[in-house]
């Protein structure tokens, strides 16, 4: 009997029938991973070319280190939240001098350069560790 209410129990717990499906809530649609990333390649670069969503960016950048100072926050979720936002202006900047060495390339070797200086300070921002 107690094997038979325990078995009961794991069923009524069980975790991977999925109630909230994410997929459903970012829109999702049916397609191959490598057309879902160049679509992203180009949303990125789009996210470089909107001066007002950076401006954004570096805005929360900075309030997620104020929240901590305050007290408001606890310092783990600040750095969480501010290594994503990096990632991200990080990601759309690299996306967006990726399409334009697909463009020009007479301007190829200045603009790897970039890209490496960009990647030097990307990971000294972001060294937690």
């Amino acid at each position: 009997m107690r094997q038979f209410l325990v078995s009961i129990l794991f069923r009524l717990l069980d975790t991977s029938a999925r109630h909230y499906n994410i997929n459903y809530l970012f829109g999702v649609a049916d397609g191959s991973f490598e057309k879902r990333k160049k679509k992203w390649e180009r949303a990125l670069a789009r996210v470089w070319s909107d001066k007002d969503l950076l401006d954004f960016l570096y805005y929360q950048a900075e309030a997620d280190k104020e929240v901590v100072f305050r007290g408001k926050s606890r310092k783990e979720l600040s750095v969480g939240a501010r290594l994503r936002t990096l990632f991200i202006v990080y990601s759309a900047r690299r996306a967006y001098e990726s399409t334009r060495t697909q463009k020009t390339p007479d301007e190829r070797e200045s603009v790897d350069k970039e890209n490496r200086n960009v990647a030097k300070i990307y990971k000294e921002l972001t060294d937690v560790i």
